[in-house]
């Protein structure tokens, strides 16, 4: 082409270079690759009327936060800090849905452990009339079973020794424990059952 019609020509290539430039860029985005973002913001606007690049540089920006602002939520989850949270006003639609639904999920985790915890250290200070009350589903709702067994066992063991203490000490020594004990309380059972025994032979 010549003249204006070359120009013409020229320009309708590096509108379709541009384009192409572009779509490369979304692709490697969609693959997970924010490298090109420092580029893109050396080069800026392509014009005054640019607003395909700004939109691809804000797109990008914004990812990496979502990027970072969930990278750091792991670190502290990974780090035994369930405390923190995704700030999801940083973000706009779907973006922060993302925060939210990790939020809800950090709380769904943090609500069972923190009650797990509390029982745990009333059991440590000698509080068996306790347990998990909350409302849980899948594995939650297994380690509330267990810990509530543990406590109901533990309340039961301590309770009939203590029963049959009261008693030898109160003169009766014809004590036997007959109910079924399990792992190291066995060693428990059996060893007041010998001294039981041995109190009323002498």
């Amino acid at each position: 082409y010549q003249g204006i019609y070359s120009e013409i020509a020229g320009s309708i290539n590096n509108v379709g270079g541009h384009v192409n430039h572009i779509i490369d860029i979304v692709k490697r985005v969609a693959n997970g690759d924010l490298s090109d973002l420092e580029s893109l913001r050396e080069n800026g606007k392509q014009s005054d009327n640019d607003e395909l690049m700004p939109s691809v540089i804000l797109m990008i920006e914004t990812i990496r936060e979502l990027i970072e602002e969930t990278r750091v939520l792991a670190e502290n989850a990974v780090n035994g800090d369930l405390s923190a949270r995704g700030d999801a006003a940083k973000f706009t639609g779907e973006y922060g849905n993302v925060i939210n639904g990790i939020n809800n999920t950090l709380e769904a985790i943090v609500e069972p452990v923190k009650e797990a915890s509390d029982v745990l250290q009333e059991v440590a200070r000698g509080n068996l009339q306790t347990g998990m009350r909350g409302n849980y589903n899948g594995d939650h709702a297994l380690i509330k079973n267990a810990l509530n067994e543990t406590i109901d066992n533990l309340r039961s063991y301590v309770g009939e020794i203590s029963r049959v203490l009261a008693d030898i000490g109160n003169g009766n020594l014809d004590q036997t424990i007959t109910a079924e004990y399990k792992g190291d309380f066995v060693e428990i059972k059996d060893s007041l059952n010998n001294i039981s025994a041995s109190l009323s032979d002498a």
